[in-house]
């Protein structure tokens, strides 16, 4: 995984990686407590990642709603 630093109107970092998304709830749980969460996708993205995502963030305790 690589953390890039990005600069705008709010700084943030950004990670990519190959496989990140099953990932996704460990690094969220580092900004955050167990919350519900939403996931915003569409019907192109939705289908070929939604479910990874959710089983994720699900795994790390956050409930979640697309």
């Amino acid at each position: 995984m690589q953390t890039i630093s990005i600069k705008a109107s709010t700084s943030y970092e950004a990670h990519i990686g190959h496989g990140i998304l099953a990932s996704c709830g460990e690094l969220v749980s580092r900004i955050s407590e167990p919350c519900t969460i939403a996931v915003i996708t569409d019907s192109t993205v939705g289908p070929l990642y939604e479910e990874t995502v959710k089983i994720s963030l699900t795994e790390a305790g956050f409930r979640v709603v697309t």
